[in-house]
Parts: structure tokens; sequence; C-alpha cells
């Protein structure tokens, strides 16, 4: 049981702007946004037309908004995130290979 959560904390731990935690990021927040949408909370983004949902319009109108911010943050954020860990990754394999 400790080595799996060893190997678990080695696969998730990176510093933040590295190029393992930016794609840590992005694949985070799309799985997040994934898991979100299959979870039916597409229906309550309806709060930005005036139309409140099931619940409480305080409680739809945090589950709509907290969907908007993930979906806009897999949209927009995670391809550009992904973009910059691979040219992060090239340069620091370049960079090693200069130095050796």
């Amino acid at each position: 049981m400790i080595g799996i959560w060893h190997r678990w904390r080695q696969l998730t731990t990176a510093p933040a702007f590295s190029s393992k935690g930016l794609m840590l990021w992005a694949v985070g927040s799309v799985l997040m946004f994934l898991i979100l949408h299959l979870c039916g909370l597409r229906q309550y983004t309806a709060i930005l037309s005036g139309t409140v949902v099931g619940r409480g319009q305080v409680i739809s109108g945090f589950l709509g908004l907290f969907y908007m911010f993930m979906y806009f943050g897999a949209l927009l954020m995670a391809p550009p995130a992904l973009f910059a860990a691979a040219v992060t990754a090239a340069f620091e394999a370049w960079w090693r290979r200069r130095r050796a």
C-alpha cells in the first residue's frame, strides 16, 4: 500500500511551471470538466439566461458558474498549457544535451 501511495505522489507532484506541472494542470482541468459534464452540471448553465433549474437559485448559479469556469479552463487554458509543456520539455532536453 505504501508503494502505491509513493508512486502516486511521484506521478502527481511537480513544480508549477515545469513541463510535468503544466501537463498535470492541463490534464487535471480536462478531467475535472469531464466529470462535471458527466454528472449533468451542463443544465445549470441555464442560469445565465435567467432560468433556474431544479434547485434553488443560489445553488443553480454556483453550479452553473463552476461548470462554466471549468469549461473555459478546459477549452481555453489546457491547450496552451500543453503546448507550453511541450516547449519547456524540448528546451530542457536541449539544455541537458548542450551541457553534457
